[in-house]
Order: C-alpha cells, then sequence, then structure tokens
C-alpha cells in the first residue's frame, strides 16, 4: 500500500497499522492503547506519515506529546482547545494525534466534549496508562471510537526486524526449509527469553538488551503504578508482581499471595486489578460445565511480555538452560493466542477437574473448542489422557499439542481425536484451519 507498511531502516512494519490506516476514514475516535514502550508513539508518527502521503494539507494535521509540558498545558482547558480547534477547522478537515491523551485534564469528559462538538475534526489518541480513559469513555461513547490495542511484537514481527525472508515464509505458512526451520526455532527461544518490547528486539547486545529492560520496569512503577494510580507501597506492589511470575500458569491463590507479601486480599486484588489494567498481566478463567467436578472459580494469570517477567525475576538464562522452561513455554504459548484472538475474536481459557486433570488453553470461537496442551519435552506419542478425557466430555474431535521438540511421526489417530503437534510459532496459522472447518 504505501512504503510504511514494509520494513524501513527506521520502522519495523506492524501488523496492527492495516486496521489504523482503514479507520482514518471513519468518524468515530481511533483509541490507541496498551503498555509503556510497545511502539505507539512509532504508530502515530506512521499515520502522520501516511497522511502526508495521502496529500494531506500539513495545515490539517495537528500533533501533541501531552509529556511536552506546553502541549500539556493547551489540554487543561477544554473550551480554550475547542476554540481553537474551531479556528483551524474553517478550511479543511483536521486530523488531531494526541500521545499521551490520558494526561488530559478529565481526560474522557475533555475528549467525549470535543467529539461531540461535532467539528469537522478526526481524533487519533494514545495513552500508555488509558485503562481510566477507556473505561469512561466505554460508559460514555459507545459507538463514538474504537480501541486498538497494541501488544508487543509479536513473533511473526520479531522475525521481520531480523531476517525479512523468514518472515515472508512465517506469514504465508510455508513449509520452511530443515534450515530455515532451525532458525525459527533459535529466533523463537530467543525471542521467548528477551521478549517483544520493539527496543528491546532492536538492540543487538544482550547487556543492553537487560539495561533497556529494567529501564521499562522502572519506568512502569515510577510513571504508572506511583504516578498514574498513586500506589505508593511499591516495594509490596513489586513483591506480588514478582511472585506472580514466579508462579506463571499456577491457579491464583488469593489468601496465599496474601500471606505471602503481607498484605491484605483487598490489596492483593486491587494490585492484581493495576497489573491487568495496565496490559502487563492477563487473567484467564476456567471453563467448566460442571461445577461439582472442574475448577470454576480460580483463575490462572500469564504475562503479556517475557522479558517483562524475566526482570522481575532477574533471570535471562537460555530456555534450553532455565529450570522454568515449561513454564515459559505455555506463557509464550497463551501470548501466541493473545495475539490471535482479535481476528476472528477468540475465548481463551483453561480447563481442570477437581482431580487435577487439565487441559493448559481451551481456544472458544462460537460454539467450536479447540484444547491446546503444551510441553517442552515429548517423551512419547502417546496422546495426553488430559486430552482424550476432554475430548469424551466436550465431543470434541480435534486438539493441538505446542512443543519445542515437534516429532518426526504423527500421534495415532486411530481414534475419535486427532491431534497436531505444532511449534508455537505455528499455532495462529493451524488455529485459522481448524476453525475453517465445519
Amino acid at each position: 500500500m504505501i512504503i510504511m507498511l514494509h520494513n524501513t531502516p527506521s520502522y519495523v512494519k506492524r501488523d496492527i497499522l492495516y486496521g489504523l490506516i482503514a479507520h482514518l476514514t471513519q468518524p468515530e475516535m481511533t483509541l490507541i492503547t496498551g503498555s509503556r514502550q510497545v511502539g505507539k508513539t512509532v504508530l502515530l508518527d506512521m499515520l502522520h506519515k501516511e497522511l502526508q502521503k495521502q496529500d494531506k494539507p500539513q495545515v490539517s494535521i495537528l500533533r501533541y506529546n501531552l509529556d511536552l509540558e506546553a502541549d500539556w498545558h493547551l489540554f487543561q482547558d477544554q473550551t480554550a482547545f475547542i476554540a481553537l480547534l474551531k479556528e483551524r477547522s474553517q478550511q479543511h478537515f483536521l486530523y488531531v494525534l494526541i500521545d499521551e491523551a490520558q494526561k488530559a485534564k478529565e481526560a474522557a469528559r475533555f475528549f467525549k466534549g470535543v467529539y461531540d462538538s461535532q467539528l469537522p475534526v478526526k481524533l487519533i489518541l494514545t495513552g500508555s496508562a488509558s485503562f481510566e480513559l477507556k473505561a469512561k469513555l466505554k460508559e460514555s461513547m459507545a459507538g463514538r471510537k474504537r480501541i486498538f490495542h497494541v501488544h508487543p511484537f509479536s513473533f511473526l514481527e520479531y522475525v521481520r526486524a531480523h531476517d525479512e525472508v523468514l518472515a515472508q515464509l512465517l506469514e504465508r505458512g510455508a513449509a520452511p526449509s530443515p534450515h530455515s526451520l532451525q532458525m525459527l526455532i533459535e529466533h523463537y527461544k530467543q525471542y521467548m527469553v528477551y521478549g517483544g518490547y520493539p527496543r528491546v528486539v532492536l538492540e543487538k547486545s544482550p547487556t543492553a538488551k537487560l539495561a533497556l529492560l529494567q529501564e521499562i520496569y522502572s519506568s512502569y512503577i515510577n510513571n504508572d503504578i506511583v504516578g498514574f494510580l498513586n500506589i505508593r507501597r511499591k516495594k509490596d506492589f513489586g513483591k506480588l508482581a514478582k511472585l506472580l511470575a514466579a508462579q506463571t500458569g499456577q491457579l491464583v491463590n488469593i489468601q496465599e499471595l496474601s500471606n505471602s507479601v503481607r498484605i491484605s486480599a483487598k490489596t492483593v486484588q486491587k494490585y492484581l486489578e493495576a497489573l491487568e489494567d495496565t496490559f502487563i498481566i492477563t487473567y484467564v478463567s476456567p471453563l467448566y460445565r460442571n461445577a461439582r467436578q472442574e475448577v470454576v472459580k480460580a483463575g490462572k494469570v500469564y504475562f503479556n511480555d517475557l522479558g517483562f517477567r524475566h526482570a522481575l525475576l532477574g533471570t535471562f538464562e537460555s530456555f534450553d538452560e532455565r529450570v522454568d522452561k515449561g513454564s515459559v513455554l505455555e506463557n509464550a504459548v497463551f501470548q501466541e493466542l493473545l495475539q490471535s484472538a482479535d481476528q476472528p475474536p477468540l475465548k481463551i481459557q483453561f480447563w481442570r477437574t477437581l482431580a487435577k486433570t487439565e487441559i493448559d488453553f481451551v481456544v472458544t470461537s462460537g460454539t467450536k473448542l479447540i484444547p491446546i496442551e503444551v510441553k517442552a519435552q515429548l517423551s512419547r506419542m502417546n496422546i495426553p489422557r488430559a486430552l482424550q478425557e476432554f475430548a469424551k466430555k466436550f465431543g470434541v474431535r480435534e486438539a493441538l499439542l505446542a512443543t519445542m521438540h515437534k516429532p518426526q511421526n504423527p500421534f495415532d489417530t486411530r481414534g475419535a481425536l486427532h491431534v497436531g503437534a505444532v511449534y508455537p510459532f505455528e499455532l495462529h496459522t493451524q488455529l485459522d484451519l481448524m476453525l475453517s472447518r465445519p
């Protein structure tokens, strides 16, 4: 479409950009959310350049960054800002690009008022701690905005930053040569250690990667947690986050966390909500049909970026040397599912019986269920008992097993259940195929 949709010396192609560009023509506000340093400002740069590419007059494009004091002052007076837009929109339709929009005074009310002024203006907002803005806009502006959530680099975007040919193979779902497959596996192992924050991915030095991740964590605590949420007990908050990192993929026990950190259960719940609202973790709920036989309340927590998790734990060993490789791989598979969940809309859950039979993930699309097991090592080719039990209970005929050691021979498919072994980076393609079948 345009040069910005391909890798350039400055930018890596982001898949979300297509939707953002398409939404430029829509009257609703564009709200770009995500954690710190996932690339929201760069996406705003790309949209700015796209507007220039479309020959929009420079005077019709207004760009603000509320981290800058001069811009921040302008957004403390809604009446004055609307008056400015009225002046500037006399001759041209305006595109108003605003970074860190949640820092406007009473941000939700501020932008609702601007939108409701019905001026010839397109609002494009970003914010790293925009959960409060998003929640209030959701209440007051149904049908007047669209939210785009920006994740850290997906593995495909990670590969684009390193090897465009490999990225094209991955994007097409083409079968790679043995050499290319091994390269993808090694890239994925690196991706699972350092995560997908763009600056971290683009940095070559492991030492510099670690320093960047520590900087991201420190900025998150000081700006989002202490500065925005006004949580002053940052040491306790950090302890809880570290505990969750060590317990990735385990059932969350609020009372146990409360006892470990020595804070109230109510405070634990508040901190968990803060971690999720700031896009650091995602809470996954259980799937159940029989409350007397299955887990119905306790959920699990996964990190939205493994590099952030490892910064909390201070563990950056290679994947093959890690003692927690099972948890790391399970979290990586969750990230693959999370990044696939928007198109088409998918629900991600897990299944666990009171007898502790467990399926790591269950993806739901409409009435279709796809169980997914994660195994760091495959010692034998038998279909896991948990998958067989789930298939019998829910009547499913297909399942996936995600692993970094894919077997050469397929699973025995003489029974009613077909299990496909896949690398984590193949999940998106396989899910698309399975969901497309009746």
